[in-house]
């Protein structure tokens, strides 16, 4: 065997190995850890994992969701689903705490986050954000698909309105004003 053949030998296999090593990576980046676990510990049917929430919308129920929150007692509720991650909601804390002032005391606020609760408590307090209530929720969980995202909801859990997104100003201003609808 020519040195030529044994570096064409050679480079074939330095490409498989490549090959390998990039589906691998992209396997953990791109593909979610419930299927990854899937197809470690089945070998077959992986297309029989569990189907994620539903994500939440108006007329969906964020009580069956959240659990530990009295929504009867609370009449309205304003629920601000954040992260101390999300620049978005960094981005979006002066209209919470303008919210704070606005919304009166007939709607109650809740933040959920899915850091532990001392951090997202220490999160709000240096933004300035004072909540009713703060809970350890996964975003996956209840059906969030992006933060900041906002309810109002019932006194039953109900959704009645929802906000995605850093709103705009004009957003803002609609948001205020159904807050005072009632």
């Amino acid at each position: 065997m020519s040195i030529r053949d044994k570096l064409d030998a050679a480079a074939s296999v330095a490409t498989v190995c490549v090959a390998v090593l990039v589906s691998v990576v992209l396997i953990k980046i791109y593909l979610p850890p419930s299927l990854r676990a899937g197809l470690r510990d089945r070998p077959v049917a992986a297309s029989q994992s569990a189907q994620p929430p539903a994500e939440v919308a108006v007329g969906g129920n964020l009580g069956e969701r959240v659990a530990g929150v009295d929504w009867k007692k609370n009449g309205r509720t304003l629920v601000l689903a954040i992260s101390t991650q999300c620049h978005f909601c960094k981005d979006s804390a002066p209209f919470y705490r303008k919210l704070q002032g606005q919304v009166g005391k007939g709607i109650r606020t809740v933040a959920v986050l899915p850091q532990p609760v001392t951090e997202a408590k220490a999160y709000l307090s240096g933004e300035g954000i004072h909540v009713d209530e703060v809970k350890q929720v996964s975003m996956h969980q209840i059906g969030v698909r992006g933060t900041p995202t906002i309810f109002l909801v019932d006194h039953g859990g109900v959704i009645k309105k929802v906000w995605v997104g850093k709103l705009q100003p004009e957003e803002e201003q609609q948001l205020l004003a159904d807050l005072r609808k009632g």
